[in-house]
């Protein structure tokens, strides 16, 4: 043990687990790190103006300029006050339901992390190399918090705001170059107000985005704070009364130590290729295999999707009817790639018009499947068994779903989704290649200022 001198009064403070994580978070980042920081930069940033077309983002913006002019960016709004842009980014990247995700967490890193490493990388004029460091950390932190918290926590909480605190929390203090103490103070005082809780789903309501916005503004007032030597608890996960004891039960806190100097669990993280919950990807790639290999003439009229339980958990919706439910609904989602291929941005869109999808839909059985379900969450599985209109039936098993590490898109394909989310709400390629083209400048760029400007020139939302 050793003393720490708080100035007016001297505290023993032992190990704590998130001494550990400070540490874990504070090693060298390697050049595979940065390279796929970069992409899933490119990622958000896609997600995040796709969202300004949203109702949320509407309802966003015009708050969003009512805050004080800074130097850092808020996406459609110019350049906003730190924790204005931090905010306003953060609501907005989830929105679309296409941000990253780390399976065994079940986590959204990036519409949390990034929001918070940009706004505070802006204001205080950190490199290029600087953001992206700030980037990798932050997701460390909130992989290996949310890998831990088990699957008690995940019935009721958002694990992404849960964990996401403390992402943007670890981004921020690489960036603001804190103490081993103001580590600790940061994850700790980031920590003691997180969380959010589930009962958004079950009401037609915007919180979901909020739990967000909120989760990165806290880990960066809680890092800002931790500067000025504002203390923070360092036992709040694994204290009498910390977030383990409070709401993790079945929790394992010691795991967020687990290989301290293993790969940077950024390499991890999945990408979304199709506009809906992650838990239905799976079933909707085993129908397109499906669909690819019916013959000619040959029509699917009825389905079953096998899956694992917290699939159907969240998205069981016979009926959808609104945009929102149409996202986590295994039924929509399979019909519409059984009947139509690909699904597009538009197919999730209310009035759903489109016959076959709508006689499909009524047709499709879910069910939880053992085998899925013990696989789950390290792997997101699903089976899709298919009746024919000659009355055969064909089956297709997904163990990964597309975008998964084990099953990945390819940089080019990052790309190609974040241009056409970026183009949906009115910007050009002109505009949408300089800010990829700055961000493939950030490992040498000395400052933010090339991406700041290509980012504030942009009027949306």
């Amino acid at each position: 043990m050793r003393i720490l001198d708080l100035g007016v009064s001297r505290y023993i403070t032992p190990y704590s687990i998130t001494t550990e994580m400070a540490s874990i978070c504070k090693r060298e980042i390697t050049l595979r790190a940065r390279v796929k920081a970069q992409l899933h930069l490119i990622d958000w940033i896609g997600c995040a103006f796709h969202g300004l077309r949203y109702p949320q983002g509407r309802s966003l913006s015009p708050h969003t300029r009512e805050q004080p002019a800074g130097k850092s960016s808020a996406l459609g709004q110019g350049a906003k006050h730190v924790d204005a842009a931090c905010f306003h980014n953060g609501c907005l990247g989830n929105i679309a339901e296409m941000d990253d995700v780390h399976r065994s967490s079940i986590v959204h890193p990036g519409p949390v992390v990034i929001p918070a490493a940009l706004a505070l990388a802006e204001h205080i004029g950190a490199s290029g190399a600087q953001f992206l460091d700030a980037i990798i950390r932050g997701y460390e932190a909130v992989i290996r918090l949310g890998s831990s918290l088990g699957r008690r926590h995940y019935l009721y909480f958002h694990n992404t705001s849960t964990a996401g605190a403390f992402g943007a929390a670890a981004a921020c203090a690489s960036l603001l170059d804190l103490s081993d103490d103001q580590w600790v103070w940061a994850f700790g005082n980031a920590g003691t107000r997180t969380g959010g809780l589930w009962q958004m789903r079950n009401e037609a309501c915007m919180s979901k985005a909020l739990h967000n916005g909120m989760a990165a503004q806290s880990g960066l007032l809680a890092a800002q704070l931790a500067k000025r030597n504002f203390s923070g608890p360092r036992f709040i996960l694994e204290g009498p009364q910390g977030l383990f004891p409070a709401t993790a039960s079945d929790g394992s806190p010691a795991n967020i130590c687990f290989d301290p100097q293993g790969e940077w669990r950024i390499m991890e993280v999945s990408f979304k290729p199709w506009a809906a919950c992650r838990h239905a990807h799976p079933a909707i790639d085993a129908a397109l295999k499906i669909r690819a290999a019916l013959k000619p003439g040959s029509e699917v009229v009825a389905a079953e999707v096998e899956t694992y339980q917290d699939a159907l958990r969240f998205c069981d919706r016979a009926e959808p009817t609104s945009e929102s439910e149409a996202k986590f609904s295994l039924q929509h989602a399979v019909s519409v790639a059984l009947a139509r291929g690909k699904p597009t941005l538009d197919d999730f869109v209310p009035p759903f018009t489109q016959s076959k999808v709508n006689a499909l839909r009524a047709s499709i059985k879910v069910v939880a499947s053992d085998a899925f379900s013990k696989a789950y969450p390290e792997h997101y599985g699903a089976r899709v068994t298919a009746e024919l209109s000659d009355g055969s039936r064909v089956s297709e098993q997904v163990n990964d779903a597309w975008g998964d590490p084990a099953w990945p898109l390819l940089p080019a394909e990052v790309e190609q989704k974040a241009f056409q989310l970026m183009g949906k709400v009115g910007l050009n390629k002109e505009q949408i290649d300089q800010i990829f083209a700055q961000i493939r400048l950030l490992p040498e760029a000395r400052s933010m200022a090339g991406l700041s400007k290509s980012l504030q020139s942009v009027n949306a939302g």
